[in-house]
């Protein structure tokens, strides 16, 4: 294998282990970050844009379009604003809501990967755990007796 190809493979991996770390951060930060109190309209228009996102969370590019923004111009606000690339803003939003959901019903995890836009259970739990650290199923018990939870409709 050529040497360059194998510095640039090891980079790549590099960057997603980095991406992984910040998101790690912003899910501990969470409260601070998304629910700041200096919100310009365009800052609120960002969060209402992540928050209810139908059938998974929409690309950095689709947010950027949206709010009339290019990508670059909408990464160096959200940096700004949270200290976080968009992306990753995308991603700790969608874990909060999922997080939510989690506490505050109980319905089965396949329901909730599904009504959160996840076509197998597998990439709901890879992607819950990647953020927050632990899987739906854990965070969910670990916090049971802390938050009684909803019974689901039928």
């Amino acid at each position: 294998m050529h040497r360059a190809f194998r510095r640039r493979v090891a980079s790549t991996g590099e960057v997603t282990r980095n991406r992984d770390r910040s998101a790690r951060r912003a899910w501990y930060e969470r409260e601070q970050v998304l629910r700041s109190n200096e919100d310009s309209d365009l800052q609120r228009r960002f969060a209402d844009r992540a928050a209810a996102r139908a059938g998974g969370i929409p690309s950095v590019q689709e947010v950027a379009i949206d709010l009339h923004l290019s990508p670059r111009r909408l990464r160096q606000l959200c940096t700004g604003w949270f200290g976080f690339p968009p992306k990753v803003m995308l991603e700790v939003t969608a874990c909060d809501s999922i997080a939510r959901e989690l506490l505050e019903t109980e319905s089965p995890l396949k329901d909730i990967a599904r009504r959160q836009g996840f076509r197998e259970p597998a990439a709901f739990n890879r992607f819950f755990k990647r953020i927050t650290g632990e899987s739906p199923g854990r965070y969910r018990a670990s916090r049971a007796s802390r938050t009684p939870p909803v019974k689901p409709a039928t």
